[in-house]
């Protein structure tokens, strides 16, 4: 299959890029909006899955175009009636977040906006650089919506930097020639913690299926798949924390939610956060120990190993040598000493009659085989699993 080796992928800039598909388009020109046909061509990045147009038109040409393009002036209501069941899914999508402050790009007529508003009693505020949709979202909604494209917006001077908690850009994305510079300035937009929702139009397997009319636009210069954007996420600083594809519309999208954050800050987030819930776990586990153990004069610890080293290591003193034995059935570990305890087979004439046993192995295996070790020797005696799912059930 020939590659082009003359364009480079505008997401990762790999240079091996394969041809997928090829049409004529209507070029943009200075004194009209499309005045000549040339032809374009859909190529394949082999490296991070991103479909791009190319040629691509001007931005110049591409702001002229959405500022005057004849869907500008299609019926408002006719398109909603189309489109709202669409919405309503995005918006109960968008619930789990429960947004205040929505910033929309592309926002057209204002509808999507208008819900949104009313959905989460939010402060919206977007961006349309169709001259007709901004009158009937003023109009219609009051909603007063900026000019011109994601590109040129001035967010400092228009003091929205950090300013929402959420940023929408629905059938957006794949009209931008630079995806990257795209999430970025969409981020800019963000407060820390914020999400940018997209959803963008799926090719479905483009090297198995044929592109359709519905989906393939002289206009759509970038087209995705759950790989390419989830890199496309990397790339501007955002994480992809949600992808799918939703294939029960007539044209197939796949949404997806980004966090204002990287991915390496969320893991180190999810690991300080994993430490303390084990520190935490540990210190509920030795508070069993205590109780257990103060009111008792002979407790078994069966199952030593490094479950246990851990809770000795952490507090040693809450195992008094006189009233707690270490018994283990391991001949490997049997008469190995821990502090002032030997380690013993589990045997009434060495350790004596238990008042309770305590079961230190956090292994389903071991303590389940403990459990009825423990059980046909001691019937009647009280056992507990230190280390088994929650607190309240622990207890035989």
């Amino acid at each position: 299959m020939n590659h082009f080796e003359k364009h480079l992928c505008r997401l990762c800039g790999n240079s091996m890029l394969t041809p997928l598909y090829r049409e004529d388009f209507l070029e943009l020109r200075q004194t009209s909006i499309a005045v000549h046909t040339n032809s374009f061509i859909y190529l394949l990045c082999s490296q991070c899955g991103l479909v791009q147009v190319e040629p691509t038109p001007a931005p110049e040409f591409l702001e002229r175009y959405y500022r005057y393009a004849p869907v500008a002036g299609l019926d408002h209501e006719l398109l909603l009636t189309v489109k709202d069941q669409y919405y309503q899914e995005t918006i109960e999508f968008l619930k789990r977040l429960q947004p205040r402050r929505i910033f929309e790009v592309g926002a057209a007529s204002g509808y999507l906006l208008h819900q949104l508003a009313e959905t989460f009693q939010a402060t919206v505020g977007g961006l349309e650089p169709s001259d007709a949709s901004r009158r009937w979202a003023r109009n219609k909604y009051g909603i007063k919506l900026l000019p011109g494209m994601l590109s040129n917006l001035d967010i400092k001077a228009h003091r929205l930097q950090g300013a929402f908690d959420l940023v929408i850009a629905c059938a957006v994305l794949e009209h931008a020639a630079w995806p990257v510079a795209f999430m970025r300035t969409a981020g800019d937009l963000l407060s820390k913690g914020g999400y940018i929702y997209i959803e963008v139009p799926s090719l479905s397997h483009p090297l198995k299926s044929e592109l359709t009319e519905k989906v393939v636009q002289p206009f759509h210069l970038c087209y995705y798949t759950p790989a390419s954007i989830i890199h496309l996420g990397a790339r501007a600083g955002l994480t992809c924390i949600h992808v799918e594809e939703i294939k029960t519309l007539v044209v197939p999208i796949y949404r997806a939610l980004f966090l204002k954050q990287s991915s390496a800050a969320i893991t180190e987030k999810l690991f300080r956060a994993h430490v303390q819930w084990f520190d935490n776990r540990l210190d509920l586990i030795l508070e069993d120990c205590r109780r257990y153990i103060g009111g008792a004069s002979n407790v078994w610890i069966w199952g030593i190993g490094d479950d246990f080293f851990k809770l000795w290591t952490l507090s040693p003193e809450t195992f008094d040598p006189t009233k707690c034995r270490l018994v283990d059935r391991n001949a490997v570990k049997i008469s190995k000493h821990l502090g002032p305890f030997e380690i013993t087979p589990p045997d009434s004439d060495l350790c004596g009659i238990p008042d309770v046993i305590l079961i230190a192995s956090s292994s389903h295996l071991i303590w389940k085989n403990i459990l009825k070790d423990a059980q046909d020797l001691f019937p009647q005696t009280p056992i507990h699993i230190l280390y088994k799912g929650d607190y309240n059930d622990r207890a035989y």
